[in-house]
Formats: C-alpha cells, structure tokens, sequence
C-alpha cells in the first residue's frame, strides 16, 4: 500500500502512529525512500515526520545503503544485499520491548555498511527478554544457529556478531556465545530476573537464558556491555549482567545521560563513529574505558532470596537513579526548549526518543 493510501484511511491519531511505527520498525532505507516520493500529497504532520525521519537518516551515510528485505518468520527479518561471499559479516540484532534498535530501522541500517553485513532483526512481541526464544522462530536461543542455518547458512560469512538493546541485550550476550560469536554487545540491556517480579506471571523467572548460555558448546570472542556513563541505573543494571555471564565487561559510554544511547548519540552526530568502532573496531578500541572486571559466574539473586522491605528514602533514591539523574532531566529539557512539538510526538508515536 503507498503511503498517501495508508495516511489517506487514518482517522485518528493513534492510526497515524500505527502506519509510522510499522514503517519505522521494518522498512529498509530504499523502501522508505521510495514511500516518500509522495510525500507532497500528505498532510502537514506526515511531511514533517517524514522530513526528520529523513534527516536523521541522512546523519550516518549520504550515500543510502542499499538493503533488500527477506521475511524469514513474522518476527525475524532478513536485510542483505546479494547473497554472502564469504567476506560480510552477519550482524543479529535483538530487539528492545519497542521491537526496535532504540531507533527506527532504517536509521539504524543506515549507520550499518551494507557492504560489510548482512542483517537479522529479532523480535519479542511479549516482551520477555527472548526468554522463550523468538516466537513463530525458536523455542529457546540455544536452537537459533541451527534453525537460522535453514534459513541462510551460516558458512557464507566471515563472522557473526550479535547486538541487542535494552530488553534484548541480555539474549545478544547469550546468543553470542551460541554462535560462537566474533563479538557479542548489550547497550542498555540488564539481566532479566530483574523483572522477575512482572515475569512470575508468565510462568518465568528470568533465568531462563543462564542455562543456555551455561550449556553453550562455543565461545564468543568479546561480550561488552554498554551503558550511558552518566546514568548510575544503567550502570548497575550493565552489571547485573557481568555478574551471570562471565567474560562480560562493563563499557560506559563517554558522556551520554540517557538510556538510549543511540539517540543521543545520534543527537550529538556521534553515532556513525560510535557504531563503527563498536561493530568494527578492533580490540584496543572497545577494550577502551572498560572498567574493572566484575566477579562472574553468580547465579542473579531473585527477590524471594532479598530480606527486608526498601525503605522510602531506598525508594525515592532509585526511582531518581532509573530516570537518570539530574543530566538526564537537564538533557530533555532542552529538547523540549528546542523542538516541543517534534518531541511531543516522537514519545507519543514510540519514536527515537522513547526508552526502549
């Protein structure tokens, strides 16, 4: 359907955000593009969403990468140019509770050279961490490489390398070790059994990706956990990870604030450079600023083993912590001081801004 089509059948907001989201979440640069040749027919928002969207876009490359999309499952896509031969990587990305990179795609595969890798994007629409595998795909992570292997064999590339953020950090880590990854990174990701309390429900615990990495017949290369160096919440939660999956080192992000490391890098127009180093670098560059090893190997403690009830002063204090402290309310600030509408609508619309 064109997008003119799709905005032509909104009604309300809420529609709008639908159509936005869903291009945001799967469309390659090339097909986006190609969706706002019309953008002349739309409705003053549309072409406003459009021409940010295409901005930021442009932040990680002029030149527009050229990824096709292969749909491999309903929630597992496939971006490549060609067929692997041989010299690409493939890069897994896992998915945060958005069902994003903490960014629209196509801003992502942007800052991501098609030349260099293939893509596949994972999802978790239940939002339980991959704790079940990806749903339609896996039942567990620990079935991924062979299953993925049916899908496009593994043997074209020079290398895997798996990222995830936020809800899907933890499974990058894991999945890394699965596949005997070059590289596995969390950014913003934290362990699961954090959330055991909501998971209970679910019939989880949140230690139900420990047992796969635990059983892995492989190695991952280097597992990096990222977070915004000013943001003590997320520093502790990068932890909590080093502390289950040992290997894991704790990599602040120099002077980011926010959980979505990626936006505000983008903001500052540090985010191509921050990727390549990252996805490309080599090992005296992300072992750059690591802080100290933690003690691995522990099993996560759940909340039934915690004694006692926080006391309100523990409360508050945390709540503080999670929000991001004082750089973090400075920082929205002024965005909202600079663009409110635009700002206003990103969080509405589960856009670049939003925690993911």
């Amino acid at each position: 359907m064109k997008l003119a089509d799709a905005f032509a059948q909104c009604r309300t907001p809420a529609d709008f955000y639908r159509v936005q989201i869903m291009l945001e979440n799967e469309r390659t640069p090339l097909e986006l593009l190609e969706q706002f040749e019309c953008r002349d027919e739309l409705a003053p928002p549309a072409r406003k969403w459009i021409s940010a969207l295409e901005d930021m876009m442009r932040r990680g490359s002029e030149h527009i990468q050229p990824f096709m999309r292969t749909s491999l499952s309903e929630n597992v896509q496939f971006y490549h140019v060609g067929t692997g031969n041989g010299a690409k990587s493939l890069l897994i990305g896992f998915c945060g509770n958005f069902q994003r990179l903490m960014m629209p795609l196509p801003i992502f595969l942007q800052h991501v050279p098609a030349d260099i890798f293939d893509v596949v994007i994972l999802k978790d629409p239940g939002r339980d961490f991959f704790l079940r595998g990806v749903p339609g795909y896996v039942s567990s992570l620990a079935q991924l490489p062979e299953r993925l292997e049916r899908d496009l064999p593994l043997a074209r590339y020079a290398s895997v390398r798996c990222i995830g953020t936020s809800a899907g950090g933890a499974a990058a880590l894991v999945a890394g070790e699965v596949f005997g990854a070059e590289r596995a990174l969390s950014f913003g990701g934290g362990h699961p059994a954090r959330a055991a309390e909501s998971l209970e429900s679910k019939g989880l615990n949140g230690t139900e990706l420990d047992l796969v990495f635990a059983n892995a017949k492989r190695s991952c290369g280097r597992k990096l956990a990222f977070f915004g160096e000013r943001n003590e919440c997320d520093r502790e939660t990068a932890r909590s990870l080093c502390r289950v999956f040992a290997g894991t080192r704790v990599a602040p992000v120099r002077g980011v604030s926010t959980h979505n490391i990626f936006y505000e890098l983008l903001e500052r127009k540090e985010l191509a450079d921050f990727i390549a180093d990252s996805l490309l670098g080599g090992r005296e560059i992300l072992e750059e600023g690591l802080e100290p090893e933690t003690d691995a190997g522990q099993s996560f403690p759940s909340r039934s083993a915690k004694r006692g009830k926080p006391s309100a002063v523990f409360r508050l204090r945390r709540g503080w912590r999670r929000f991001g402290g004082r750089d973090q309310i400075l920082f929205w600030l002024k965005q909202f001081i600079r663009h409110p509408w635009e700002l206003l609508t990103r969080r509405r619309s589960g856009n670049v801004a939003e925690k993911d």
